[in-house]
């Protein structure tokens, strides 16, 4: 009983002796001075806070002014910062960058980014530093991006011809056109051309965007084995994750045999898209970093998810500020019309002395950044900003929409005035820190460029061909300009609107060239010689169907209504030549798709592609002449080609011929068509 007594008050003096010393310890330690902030909750922190508004960034800006520049919040057991003053803003961006260069990752992020392996979530070190690099001096070059001007002249102009045809008074969405646009011209920047997989992949992108969206309970608890273990977000994550690694590894395998075959869309079309570049280092060898299939996926994933909403979203605020502020609209019209009177479309070397519609991207970017609180930056190790403790791990927001709306900074800065950029050298590349719309420091926006010329040549074409109002006669001012929640601040109703055509484009759908009556409304090019000679030999090339076709003042008729048709090379010429005497000197792939579809032809798009390559640089005389002398030669009937005022054609042609006469004919065609190939291109 005595030895039982000793264990116990010696068991009990321990116990003392560890209470003591923690006691002792804690009380040596130097007291934190964290941040101000809001008054928190047991368990959930300040989260509550969060509650009022969907838009975390608007409820932000409201709690730091009352508790300060650099508030401290508690996201369940995360500590969290946020910095809402350009003077925060430096501590953390330039001033202590290196402290800071982390990113974030919550356990979804983690998921549905590739384990943090990305550009955007990777952790600052070397790998993150290599692969910045790569995109910074391999994909995202100035010259890189200025190569993809035609794809985006290519676009837009397909846009415009959209647009074109429904101006008629109907509403469209614009919201919708300008998505569809930019996700056209990042997929064919970043794989060489439309793919069979991009609405799937698309899907696919959207469905992780918004698991990336919400914080989920594992997100506010890390520290828990349980909610790990009961939260659903970690396996839909994986599920996304899943599906856009297959996408994307399909799409490159495709690529891979565009490229082994020597020609098609990649090839022709596509050599200089994102993916070629990085093959070709991947085969190449000698890049810091081995460029495996892990990168190529994740570096396209970036592509994709940083490229395509950002910049729609932009164009649609700016659209939707310039019709709530006719004067803006009125004056960057001007502007745009007077630099470009008299041209029919509008190319990237027009809009380089467009001063003021610059200035209105900058100030719509002012109050519409599309990450108004960036991505979170990660504190790597315990410091002092502005006089207060930031924990190591401490989640740390830079709240630049409420930089860009600072009343200190701005004058009236809730207006719409691109105004204030006139005489200012503000720039987009993190060094006034009142306005950073791309961030700043190591982990500022490495695709700048690439994003702003997928908003300046759309903007600039919109406002040249088309006046916008609003439908049902709805007033400016009654136009919906909430937010949608999200990373991304997004305009949160679509932007519908009536566009009225001011400047026809060239080409206007369904097509200006063949109409469902057959009648043609081309417009010859002077400079050509014998132009309806030559649009006849197109038509009579591309449709065997056609039986007259009026072009004044000559009635052109085909002599042979039963002729086998042209094989797809000769369409893809025909097509061609039919372009470029109706007044376009470059036709791209889709003015060849607007005129071929609408003779119900189908469409080999890697044939096509491969044609445009070739006859790249051509001069299009020679293109003509070489054309009507190879047509000539060919046993279908074009020897007989009969303008109706020079020699009237009788009636409909030759009688039908036997079955096996056909077959017969049919074999010479496609015999003479191989023949004539394109040795005139070699």
């Amino acid at each position: 009983m005595e030895d039982k007594t000793i264990l116990l008050s010696l068991a009990l003096s321990m116990l003392f002796v560890i209470l003591l010393s923690k006691l002792v310890s804690i009380s040596k330690k130097p007291r934190l001075n964290l941040p101000p902030g809001p008054w928190t909750l047991p368990v959930i922190g300040s989260i509550h806070h969060l509650a009022s508004n969907p838009n975390t960034h608007r409820v932000l800006r409201a709690l730091s002014e009352k508790h300060g520049p650099l508030m401290q919040l508690w996201l369940g057991e995360v500590p969290a910062v946020v910095a809402s003053t350009p003077e925060a803003a430096r501590e953390i961006l330039k001033s202590q960058d290196l402290r800071f260069a982390d990113r974030h990752v919550t356990s979804t992020v983690a998921t549905v980014s590739f384990g943090a392996s990305d550009i955007f979530f990777s952790p600052y070190g070397e790998r993150w530093r290599q692969l910045r690099k790569l995109c910074t001096q391999e994909l995202l070059t100035a010259t890189r991006v200025r190569s993809f001007s035609r794809v985006r002249e290519d676009e837009v102009a397909r846009l415009v011809r959209e647009l074109a045809a429904s101006a008629g008074g109907a509403a469209v969405d614009l919201t919708e056109r300008l998505g569809r646009l930019v996700n056209d011209v990042v997929m064919r920047c970043s794989v060489g051309g439309r793919c069979r997989y991009r609405d799937e992949f698309l899907d696919a992108l959207h469905e992780a965007k918004n698991q990336l969206t919400w914080l989920t309970v594992a997100d506010l608890f890390p520290s828990s084995r349980l909610a790990r273990m009961l939260g659903a977000a970690p396996r839909r994550g994986l599920a996304s994750r899943k599906r856009i690694e297959r996408i994307i590894a399909d799409i490159v395998r495709e690529h891979e045999g565009y490229m082994g075959g020597g020609g098609g869309e990649a090839a022709a079309a596509g050599k200089d898209c994102f993916l070629s570049v990085l093959l070709g280092l991947q085969k190449e060898g000698g890049t810091p970093i081995p460029i495996t299939n892990e990168i190529i996926v994740v570096l396209l994933f970036d592509m994709f998810s940083g490229g395509s909403e950002t910049s729609a979203t932009v164009m649609i605020w700016i659209m939707a500020e310039l019709i709530r502020w006719p004067r803006v609209m009125t004056k960057v019209q001007a502007e745009v019309r007077q630099a470009l009177q008299g041209k029919v479309t509008v190319t990237e070397d027009d809009i380089v002395g467009l001063n003021y519609l610059k200035m209105v991207i900058k100030e719509t970017l002012r109050l519409h950044c599309p990450g108004p609180l960036l991505v979170p930056h990660r504190c790597r190790e315990t410091c002092k900003v502005m006089g207060y403790d930031v924990l190591k791990g401490t989640c740390v927001f830079v709240n630049v929409w409420a930089l860009g709306r600072d009343p200190k900074y701005w004058e009236d800065p809730e207006e719409f005035k691109p105004e204030r950029f006139e005489n200012s050298d503000m720039d987009y590349k993190g060094n006034t820190f009142e306005y950073l719309p791309f961030g700043s420091g190591r982990r500022i926006c490495p695709g700048i460029n690439f994003g702003i010329a997928n908003i300046e040549l759309p903007l600039a074409s919109l406002l040249y061909h088309f006046d916008w109002k609003l439908p049902d006669e709805m007033a400016s001012k009654d136009l919906d300009m909430q937010e949608a929640p999200g990373m991304v601040a997004a305009k949160l109703t679509s932007l519908c609107v009536c566009p009225i055509t001011r400047v026809a484009p060239l080409i206007s759908a369904p097509g200006p060239y063949l109409l469902p009556n057959n009648i043609l409304e081309a417009r010859p090019n002077p400079a050509h010689s014998e132009p309806e000679a030559d649009l006849f030999l197109a038509i009579s090339l591309l449709s065997r169907d056609l039986a007259a076709v009026t072009f004044s003042p000559h009635t052109l008729r085909l002599p042979d209504p039963h002729r086998p048709p042209p094989s797809s090379k000769m369409k893809f010429i025909s097509a061609y030549l039919l372009a470029t005497l109706a007044g376009n000197p470059n036709p791209s792939a889709e003015d060849l798709s607007t005129i071929l579809e609408s003779v119900g032809a189908e469409v080999d798009h890697g044939k096509m592609d491969l044609l445009l390559s070739q006859l790249a640089g051509k001069d299009i005389t020679e293109i003509i002449a070489s054309g009507r002398e190879k047509f000539a030669s060919v046993p279908c009937g074009g020897g007989g080609i009969a303008v109706a005022a020079a020699a009237p054609a009788a009636g409909g042609g030759a009688a039908p011929q036997s079955e096996a006469k056909k077959e017969e004919k049919v074999e010479e065609k496609e015999e003479s068509d191989d023949d004539m190939g394109f040795s005139l291109f070699d």
